[in-house]
């Protein structure tokens, strides 16, 4: 029997991680492997992205993401799903799809008056080996609340499930898609239950999933008796997925999957002319490397929060200290005794552009608000319970969903970034 072979290549959740630095493989490794299976798979080569690819690194940011946007054109990636980073750095995006010859795609995001989202088409309609590939990207509800509100205020996520029946029909009966290919940015962790129930025209054969940093394979048995692949690829380019569809070359019908995590660091080839593109940025931006001062301790990321927070509270004069635990990444730790810092180190220790809010909340609304959310979020706080109001330094991304408990406020001058710099060139770390 002919069979008909699809190789579909995922690289989701990379969060700018170009640089061979600070526990990553680096971007040179990862596209020499991915422009080797190019070559050999030529025509049944798809290769993926489900979002978060550029906002986490300060070499990506500096760069405007300009040398991971070319080597994705290089290696001709065929699309990206919008995950909830692209959407929260809007400038960055427009630059990106300025250089991209790769499309966006974005299927359940939208403004709040109903028009769609500038970032990214509908769906695509891909033909790969001969087969008609339909490819959908949806953002998981949720995702909305890990953007700052000033920007998630303005969207509206419409429900994934409903989106997904929708398309893969229309995919199915007016494109004549024979593999319908899920791009989703989620931690709805029974999506996967709700796509297995649907209907066979509905539902998805292939789902790539991100936002959750794990790396999982699974073949899903769905309630229509057909099977779906499951896989998601880890973070900052510490796996490749691969899904190999095999079909019957008459039906076009999937008659056997592989799936695969491909770990990048057993990876070792490089290609010497991807190595001096980023060398290129490098000179250009070696600003990267400048060195800051040096670590006086051993910190883990929750010896750091102590240090951190007792160090706003003196600088603010502030009674309480609150940080989504998100503020202060784990993957910029452990930091050693005697450790030189650079930019990166500290951009891999917060990757945004946090400020605070320093204003005032009532105690009695503020014991309210750290009941409520003491599993969710960081707290560090000196005040007593005999007083009446508190001075409250809180991270813009907490404040923009609750500032209705501020009598008044101030924003600061120092973003996070800003802020540890301080604290190294006192010699307060």
């Amino acid at each position: 029997m002919k069979q008909t072979i699809i190789d579909i290549y995922n690289l989701s959740d990379f969060h700018g991680a170009i640089l061979e630095e600070n526990k990553k493989v680096g971007l040179v490794t990862i596209a020499t492997f991915l422009n080797k299976m190019k070559e050999e798979k030529k025509d049944s080569y798809l290769f993926l992205s489900d979002g978060d690819m550029y906002s986490g690194t300060y070499f990506s940011e500096i760069t405007k993401g300009k040398p991971l946007t070319q080597m994705l054109n290089l290696l001709d990636l065929t699309c990206m799903g919008v995950g909830n980073h692209e959407i929260a750095d809007k400038e960055l995006i427009e630059e990106v799809i300025k250089d991209a010859s790769f499309d966006f795609i974005n299927s359940n995001v939208y403004k709040i008056d109903g028009s769609r989202l500038l970032i990214g088409k509908e769906y695509l309609v891909k033909v790969v080996n001969g087969v008609r590939v339909g490819i959908i990207a949806t953002l998981g509800k949720a995702q909305k609340y890990d953007i700052i509100n000033t920007v998630s205020r303005n969207i509206v996520v419409y429900d994934e499930v409903e989106v997904i029946k929708k398309l893969s029909r229309f995919l199915r009966k007016y494109e004549d898609c024979k593999i319908i290919i899920l791009l989703s940015h989620s931690n709805t962790y029974n999506l996967v239950d709700k796509i297995a129930m649907l209907k066979a025209n509905e539902m998805v054969d292939v789902m790539i999933n991100g936002h959750n940093h794990k790396k999982i394979c699974k073949i899903i048995d769905c309630n229509s008796k057909r099977k779906m692949a499951y896989i998601e690829s880890g973070s900052s380019g510490d796996a490749i997925g691969n899904i190999r569809l095999i079909l019957s070359s008459k039906k076009q019908e999937i008659k056997e999957v592989y799936l695969e995590n491909i770990d990048s660091f057993s990876l070792y080839e490089k290609n010497s002319s991807y190595q001096e593109m980023i060398n290129y940025y490098i000179r250009d931006n070696d600003c990267i490397y400048n060195e800051i001062g040096v670590i006086n301790n051993y910190y883990n990321k929750e010896l750091f929060l102590e240090t951190f927070c007792k160090y706003l509270l003196e600088i603010y004069q502030g009674d309480i200290v609150v940080l989504n635990y998100g503020a202060i990444r784990a993957k910029g730790f452990p930091l050693y005794k005697k450790q030189m810092i650079n930019n990166s180190n500290i951009r891999e220790i917060n990757p945004f552009n946090n400020y605070f809010m320093i204003g005032i909340i009532d105690s009695d609304v503020m014991d309210f608000f750290c009941e409520k959310y003491s599993s969710s979020l960081y707290f560090s706080y000196i005040y007593e319970n005999n007083i009446k109001e508190v001075k409250v330094i809180m991270i813009d991304f907490v404040y923009y969903q609750n500032e209705t408990i501020f009598k008044e406020y101030n924003k600061s001058k120092d973003n996070i970034f800003n802020i540890i710099y301080k604290m190294i060139k006192e010699e307060r770390l």
